[in-house]
């Protein structure tokens, strides 16, 4: 009985403490509540609960990655261009068949300006079609994405009054191709 009951704290302990991601919206927060959310940002109690801090560096702790207070208050943007994105052609013609739909999982920070940076696609669909072997389709979806981040900005963020880079938050996103 002994012996069982530690093969199942060892397989379960697997679950506890495997990686959580931190999934924020791209949409930024209506206007009349950026007041609200930067007095949120300034309160060292909310910052420890939802912050893990090294140096210049925070990222979502881990126990605080369902929290939408945490995720509302950090990582969403601040602002989002409502320009129409347009993936130019050398995008299809470099490698992507058309028709194609790609669910993207992607990690990425926010710079201590507010900007989207270290973009990196992580996770792709299995359906992807690449027409042309010599293109890396990882490669041209994080282009896609690096397009799309230029329109979004971010209030940036301070923690004890020192302005930080938010590391480690990731987003999903389906591409079609017409």
């Amino acid at each position: 009985m002994k012996r069982i009951t530690f093969i199942l704290i060892i397989i379960f302990s697997g679950y506890s403490y495997s990686e959580e991601r931190a999934y924020c919206d791209l949409l930024p927060f209506p206007e009349n509540s950026l007041n609200a959310i930067l007095q949120a940002r300034n309160n060292s109690k909310v910052s420890q609960a939802c912050l893990d801090c090294q140096g210049d560096s925070c990222s979502i702790k881990p126990s605080a990655v369902q929290s939408k207070v945490c995720k509302r208050v950090y990582c969403t943007p601040s602002k989002r261009s409502k320009a129409d994105v347009f993936v130019d052609d050398s995008f299809n013609s470099g490698g992507l068949a058309r028709d194609t739909n790609v669910r993207l999982v992607f990690r990425y920070s926010i710079s201590k300006e507010g900007k989207m940076e270290d973009i990196e696609v992580i996770e792709m669909s299995e359906n992807t079609q690449v027409i042309k072997s010599r293109v890396d389709s990882k490669e041209i979806f994080e282009k896609v994405i690096g397009s799309i981040s230029k329109r979004i900005s971010y209030e940036p963020i301070q923690v004890d009054g020192k302005v930080v880079k938010l590391t480690n938050l990731y987003n999903e996103y389906t591409y079609y191709s017409e």
